[in-house]
């Protein structure tokens, strides 16, 4: 038997009524498809992928992209060891997680600094740890830093 997942949106709290979210949210509401179209400037993005990590990994360059003024040298899978030794620490916090996906990267901060970046320094080392609660669910970027 093939399970067939509903959302619902009945309340917004925190976007503005003619953000991408909030007007997708009515389409699909009303029975029509969302604008998948992904434009600049949106806060609707929609993400198709084969590979879970994938789908993870764009999570991850679209949180990148807030980064103002940082350069992204490389984005890398830590692998399957450090990515089943954090979803076995999460699913001890009580949270009833299937899987976790854990990134590293390098990136340089804007030679200004800014934020909460020191100025004109690589980052490296810096990790990026996705769950999700059931299989084929969406993506939770948990925690982003150093560990």
């Amino acid at each position: 038997m093939e399970r067939i997942y509903c959302i619902c949106f009945k309340e917004n709290r925190q976007q503005a009524q003619e953000s991408a979210i909030i007007m997708n949210a009515h389409r699909i509401n009303g029975g029509q498809m969302p604008d998948i179209s992904n434009g600049k400037g949106t806060d609707f993005f929609f993400v198709q992928r084969e590979e879970p990590e994938e789908a993870a990994a764009e999570i991850v360059l679209t949180e990148f992209a807030s980064f103002d003024g940082c350069v992204l040298h490389t984005l890398e899978y830590a692998g399957d060891d450090v990515s089943a030794r954090e979803l076995k620490y999460y699913r001890g916090t009580g949270r009833e997680l299937v899987q976790c996906v854990v990134f590293t990267s390098s990136f340089h901060s804007p030679v200004n600094g800014g934020g909460a970046w020191e100025a004109d320094r690589e980052y490296t080392g810096w990790s990026w740890l996705l769950v999700r609660e059931e299989d084929g669910g969406d993506w939770e970027l948990l925690t982003a830093g150093y560990t």
